[in-house]
């Protein structure tokens, strides 16, 4: 769980410098670079929440 949630950290952080860098050559930021980290947040929640959900009970075995 933890391996998805490093993904999308370090998903959000390369998305940021990217905009970092844009900000720097420019002087402005795109109009959409909000909508794509929101997008990026709600997709990492939908996966938190499905591999939450998805996960088995501590106390069964799978064999």
């Amino acid at each position: 769980m933890l391996g998805i949630l490093r993904l999308m950290i370090a998903f959000s952080l390369i998305i940021a410098a990217v905009y970092g860098v844009i900000y720097l050559w420019t002087g402005v930021l795109p109009e959409h670079g909000l909508k794509v980290l929101a997008t990026v947040a709600i997709v990492t929640v939908l996966s938190l929440a499905i591999m939450v959900l998805s996960k088995p009970a501590s106390g069964s075995k799978n064999s």
